[in-house]
């Protein structure tokens, strides 16, 4: 009845004729409360700046690289730009790693068990990995003119993909922009198109009704920024963390609720993924991006040039997932990129290990977090030989 009362007195006048609506009145007043509403879900996010866009403050890659340079594991609460970690962990560090590797979340499984024993390995993998970030992380090491001795490259099908675009790498446009000048590739300077995806990206970012929520949520428990940066990343010891890992190697440990699921539940996911077209970036993928094979020679040419070993890797996916792709139409790129890696590593010499066919590479059911991503157990099977075949 408050309510009702409410909009009768302020949005209706008396007349002649009893009381009339004020429509113009209560535009007014909506538009005073949802620009008012919309001024403060934007200056929360601003403040916050939870994605580290708008202002450099306490950053949650700063604070997971220095854990890292410092030889700590790293637990984490919720994902961070990975890229950024990249590059701060290495300049906080001394001595950079004689043998990385380079890749996707496909490969984040990669640990230094993998590596020749007297060398140092680190992990550089990142989610959703392109050639882009693959330059970015090289350039990293050719500004400190100190090309690692041996990469382990995880190379993912999408890659390829014409139709595949992530602009993550943009966090490492400046590392990306040198190594590409020095191996002769593509600068990629930033377009208009690609700043106006950048503005509608921090726009995004702005509106973000659940983050404002939970930061608002933080500040009323007495939490500020450095309180909330320790939500997101902390120095763990062991394997003690309940949540998403990474080793002082750079390589990740899923968290508990992953790795306890079974094989059949694994399958499951695998065959939804197949059948919804969910496998990331290789749905509608039918013939390799003639661009995208150019660059990877380079690269691949570059490094030789240089005196760097390449090791190359197919992280093989889960095999209900593998199958479903077999069974229906859309994933022919997937195959066609394999065959075409292994005729260039013939032809270069260089190793190539594992296969996106599963059964090739030796992973059963039970080697398998989800459909994409092969577990630890399963990836030292396959680059076992490298620490034999690359020890001193």
């Amino acid at each position: 009845m408050k309510i009702r009362r409410f909009f009768i007195s302020n949005f209706s006048r008396v007349d002649g004729g009893g009381r009339k609506p004020q429509p113009k009145a209560f535009v007014v007043c909506f538009a005073w409360v949802f620009g008012g509403g919309l001024a403060l879900l934007v200056a929360v996010n601003y403040w916050a700046d939870t994605a580290n866009v708008f202002h450099r403050k306490l950053d949650a890659a700063d604070r997971a690289a220095e854990i890292l340079a410092a030889g700590r594991n790293l637990g984490m609460a919720r994902n961070l730009d990975d890229r950024l970690v990249q590059r701060e962990y290495l300049q906080r560090l001394e001595r950079t790693p004689e043998v990385i590797s380079l890749g996707s979340s496909r490969s984040r499984e990669i640990s230094a068990a993998v590596a020749p024993p007297n060398l140092r390995f680190f992990n550089h993998g990142v989610n959703g990995g392109g050639l882009e970030d693959v330059v970015a992380v090289l350039g990293l090491y050719m500004q400190r003119r100190a090309l690692p001795a041996l990469i382990i490259w995880s190379v993912d099908p999408w890659v390829f993909n014409p139709q595949f675009s992530d602009p993550r790498w943009r966090s490492l446009a400046d590392s990306y922009q040198f190594a590409a000048a020095k191996i002769g590739i593509d600068r990629k300077q930033q377009s208009p198109a690609d700043r106006l995806k950048d503005i509608g990206v921090r726009a995004e970012l702005l509106l973000r009704l659940d983050s404002a929520i939970e930061i608002i949520g933080n500040f009323i428990d007495g939490k500020g920024p450095h309180q909330m940066l320790a939500q997101k990343v902390k120095a763990v010891d062991g394997d003690t963390w309940d949540r998403l890992l990474v080793y002082s190697d750079g390589s990740f440990r899923w968290g508990p609720s992953i790795l306890q699921r079974t094989a059949d539940e694994v399958a499951r996911y695998g065959r939804e993924a197949a059948e919804k077209g969910l496998l990331r970036s290789i749905h509608d993928y039918r013939q390799l991006d003639p661009n995208a094979q150019e660059i990877f020679e380079k690269i691949v040419q570059f490094l030789g040039a240089n005196g760097v070993q390449l090791v190359l890797f197919l992280p093989p996916y889960q095999p209900d997932a593998y199958s479903g792709m077999q069974a229906r139409g859309g994933y022919q790129g997937v195959g066609r990129t394999e065959n075409w890696l292994r005729a260039i590593a013939r032809r270069r010499g260089i190793p190539l290990l594992g296969s996106y066919d599963p059964k090739r590479a030796g992973c059963g059911r039970g080697d398998f977090v989800d459909a994409h991503h092969p577990r630890r157990r399963c990836i030292n099977r396959i680059l076992g030989p490298v620490a034999t075949r690359f020890g001193r």
